[in-house]
């Protein structure tokens, strides 16, 4: 236990000191097709739909909760202290990285499943959810194998959450 322990603080310090020197622009390539995906799902299901939230002291509260918690706590737990960093674990093959990628992914998708709160369950528990989540761990998961970085996972992560919540109606289907 504490080997797992120790090889998941490793990871974490090193995701956390991997800095690109610029935001990788395959990461935004991964988000544009991330939006490609999910937005038709999404509208399709009713996950999505356009609704700008107009209380500022929302936006405040959605992005802290955003960016400085539960994203933040979702990338180091699914994706940093889960797969292998190449200063840590070595260079990995891509096939090897997608199989641990896709179990990290199960688990993550599966996690919303268990988020207390009717309405909170009432969303996470559709499948339009679901499949937009899916995609959107393998998309983190893509991103953190070619950066390494927590930096960048916890940008491509928190960007796509808040528009949601702020601009595609998100808000109105957690709280």
């Amino acid at each position: 236990m504490s080997q797992l322990v120790h090889l998941a603080w490793q990871r974490v310090k090193a995701a956390y000191s991997t800095v690109p020197p610029a935001l990788d622009p395959t990461a935004w390539l991964y988000i544009g097709t991330f939006a490609a995906l999910a937005v038709p799902i999404g509208m399709f299901t009713g996950v999505l739909n356009f609704k700008v939230e107009k209380r500022p002291s929302k936006w405040l509260e959605v992005l802290f909760v955003v960016f400085l918690s539960r994203g933040l706590l979702e990338e180091l737990v699914f994706r940093v202290m889960a797969l292998p960093h190449p200063a840590v674990d070595g260079p990995t093959p891509p096939a090897e990285f997608a199989v641990k990628a896709a179990i990290s992914t199960f688990v993550f998708v599966a996690g919303h499943l268990l988020i207390p709160g009717e309405r909170q369950q009432k969303t996470f528990r559709d499948p339009g959810f679901l499949a937009m989540c899916g995609i959107f761990g393998a998309m983190c998961s893509a991103v953190y194998y070619l950066t390494g970085s927590l930096l960048v996972i916890w940008l491509v992560h928190g960007v796509p959450v808040a528009v949601w919540l702020l601009l595609l109606g998100g808000v109105d289907k957690v709280q």
